[in-house]
């Protein structure tokens, strides 16, 4: 066991119980021990019940303490219009990763210290705090935050988290990522703005391969999926989630051109695909490349991937053509 558990278990349970003063009063009646034992047991088991609130606040600070790591609250941290991530997972990692790639500033708080050591050596802006702490949250500099994400697994210290960061900053956009969709309804009520159902999500990407599997267009599949998401997250808020994007309306679809096909070594304007079938070619990716709105001499060649968009009844006759 760490230094720091052990440590921090050895504070919590130091108050000797009260079921002692049943021994000692058993023990009393029998004259097992003398009498002036008693009175010093009483005063060990009454001060142990006196100091344990007071234990129990130092205990993660002494468990702290040996891991090398400051207290958030002890560290300044200047920043504003930021993402505040809790919990530093996989799907910390990734938020964090994304953030940084475009530039966009933000700070994580994790409870793990081996994690928090190495994510600081390499970089990151990580601080060792409890989430459900108010003094550690306003640390962070959540009032001024833009948006918070929390990417933990406590689904109790998810809801106290998202509850003290909606009293902390009344406009912060709340992400919080939960397990079932039962846990939901007490997120949103909690304060949270959108609610992540790893369960609900993952039954989605099942669809998803499934309907792929059986060759239905990308853009149908997420047509699907989207109502689905839909319908059940409207059953918790009262009202749309999210609307369909564009693309699973008119099909935006890519489509990979075959050497045998009649298209290959013909020119667009030979193939006339607009006037043919209604649907428009709006890019073509060749190898590496992608050439945008390429031109009516524009000659298409083994392997190159058509990106078309129309109506699905549009796209089918563009792929027969093609």
């Amino acid at each position: 066991m760490p230094l720091r558990i052990a440590l921090m278990v050895g504070l919590y349970l130091a108050q000797i119980g009260e079921f002692s003063l049943v021994l000692l009063t058993a023990a009393r009646s029998v004259a097992a021990f003398p009498e002036t034992f008693d009175q010093m047991a009483l005063s060990v088991i009454l001060v142990t019940m006196v100091a344990a609130p007071f234990l129990a606040m130092i205990a993660d600070r002494v468990g702290l303490m040996t891991t090398g790591i400051r207290p958030i609250d002890s560290e300044a941290i200047d920043i504003a219009d930021h993402t505040v991530i809790i919990g530093y997972g996989l799907n910390g990692q990734n938020v964090a990763a994304s953030l940084r790639a475009i530039g966009m500033p933000y700070v994580i708080l994790e409870m793990n210290p081996k994690t928090v050591r190495t994510a600081r050596a390499a970089g990151e802006p990580i601080y060792y705090g409890d989430a459900i702490s108010e003094i550690v949250l306003g640390s962070l500099g959540m009032a001024r935050a833009q948006c918070a994400v929390l990417a933990i697994s406590d689904p109790v210290a998810t809801r106290h988290a998202v509850a003290t960061a909606r009293r902390l900053n009344a406009d912060l956009y709340i992400i919080a990522r939960t397990r079932y969709i039962a846990e939901i309804e007490q997120l949103y009520e909690a304060g949270a703005d959108t609610v992540i159902a790893e369960e609900f999500e993952t039954s989605l990407e099942i669809i998803r391969r499934i309907l792929g599997r059986f060759g239905y267009r990308p853009s149908t599949i997420d047509r699907e999926v989207l109502t689905m998401r839909q319908r059940r997250y409207e059953m918790f808020r009262g009202g749309p989630i999210e609307k369909l994007p564009i693309q699973t309306e008119v099909g935006f679809e890519p489509f990979e051109v075959e050497v045998r096909t009649k298209s290959h070594g013909k020119s667009l304007a030979d193939l006339r695909v607009r006037e043919s079938t209604g649907a428009s070619i709006i890019a073509v990716r060749r190898d590496s490349g992608v050439v945008p709105n390429p031109a009516s001499d524009y000659t298409l060649h083994e392997g190159d991937h058509v990106y078309l968009i129309g109506g699905e009844e549009e796209i089918r006759r563009a792929m027969r053509l093609l």
